[in-house]
């Protein structure tokens, strides 16, 4: 996600300073009308839907695995925070409005969280009943 927007962000750059002819003044502009002007700088439309499933995947290997690697949830902080304010600047700045969506996409995350949890109580029973993770030995 990370690499796919810097792409974004720096196609959009690239245009501008092309349109800017590589000066400082953004007054200036080779477009020739309107239209073309406003297609320049509006930008693509924001798909919304478009981080759910990454944010969504770190989320449940957080919640699947944090037990037996508790320095997941951290990391997981820091991705959906990089995320929140990457998101924001593509939204604000670079994207021209988001798509008409409804509460689905929302009430699905809900959903399937709750899976999750399941997943952090499975997993964490596993992880603190099993012997070979606090002592060296095997039953064999």
């Amino acid at each position: 996600p990370f690499i796919g927007s810097g792409i974004k962000i720096s196609l959009r750059y690239m245009l501008w300073l092309w349109d800017w002819r590589f000066s400082s003044v953004k007054s200036r502009t080779k477009t020739k009308n309107a239209q073309e002007y406003i297609e320049l700088y509006s930008g693509p439309t924001f798909n919304i839907e478009e981080p759910y499933p990454q944010i969504m995947t770190v989320v449940m290997i957080s919640m699947m695995y944090g037990l037996a690697l508790p320095a997941l949830f951290p990391f997981t902080f820091v991705y959906l925070l990089v995320i929140f304010f990457l998101q924001k600047i593509l939204a604000v700045y670079f994207c021209s409005k988001p798509n008409d969506t409804d509460d689905s996409l929302n009430q699905n995350a809900i959903y399937f969280l709750k899976y999750g949890s399941f997943l952090f109580a499975a997993f964490g029973y596993w992880v603190l009943t099993n012997r070979s993770m606090f002592y060296n030995d095997i039953d064999i």
